[in-house]
């Protein structure tokens, strides 16, 4: 699966095909590398331009399978296991939209003058959150190099330091590797946890490549998003 970032927004995708009435993002390259990026979610109807959407590999299709905003019926995407933690992607640009989207969660606004509807009382409480939640993710970029960066690092040198007793010059590629390090992304691998339903064939209609169990009983399994009693799905691991 991918989580990607377009738009201010977060998108899950995954490689399943999808149908008319889903939701599916395309990655788009522009003339001489223009306009490189995923789209915004699309809802497939059947038009010409879906049908060549779905004839793409999944580097550049996804089905949206849960969404930071709400589209549709899909899940969401809980911003809190994507800013901060060990699936800390705070590089993604413009991230402020969903800090305080998450210090309103935590501090709603509070009216305690029914006279007064501009009112609200956790306002300050709001600010100070946010100000702090900020800093703490700066702090995580400025160290945002993990114990893999150190390995691959330390691999790198070595090759380097072979290559230098051949002879062959190295200028540049440290500076190389820093840049492709510190390359802003808007695109990661993701696992999410998933669980098993099953249906019948023709009443429930499973998703396309589903395991047919039951013999005659035309009964099909597949797996799908587990999703909690907010909506959300859980995110276990984000990798670039």
């Amino acid at each position: 699966m991918k989580l990607i970032f377009v738009k201010e927004e977060f998108y899950l995708l995954s490689q399943e095909d999808f149908n008319e009435g889903d939701y599916y993002c395309i990655f788009a390259t522009g003339i001489k590398g223009s306009g490189r990026g995923w789209s915004e979610p699309r809802k497939h109807e059947n038009s010409k331009l879906d049908k060549i959407s779905k004839l793409l590999n999944f580097n550049h299709k996804g089905k949206v399978i849960a969404s930071g905003v709400k589209i549709g019926d899909l899940p969401l995407i809980d911003y809190k296991q994507i800013i901060h933690g060990e699936n800390f992607v705070a590089y993604a640009k413009n991230l402020s939209v969903h800090i305080e989207k998450l210090a309103l969660k935590e501090y709603p606004r509070l009216i305690n003058d029914p006279y007064n509807p501009q009112e609200d009382d956790n306002k300050e409480y709001r600010d100070i959150w946010i100000k702090g939640y900020k800093e703490s993710l700066s702090d995580s970029y400025e160290n945002k190099f993990t114990k893999k960066d150190i390995e691959e690092a330390l691999t790198y040198g070595y090759h380097v330091a072979k290559d230098e007793a051949k002879g062959i010059p190295s200028s540049g590629y440290m500076t190389r590797f820093l840049e492709s390090k510190n390359k802003e992304n808007n695109e990661w691998n993701c696992v999410i946890e998933m669980k098993y339903n099953c249906g019948v064939i023709g009443i429930n209609n499973p998703p396309s490549g589903s395991k047919i169990i039951g013999g005659e009983a035309c009964f099909q399994q597949w797996k799908e998003p587990k999703i909690n009693e907010n909506g959300y799905v859980n995110i276990i691991q984000i990798t670039i």
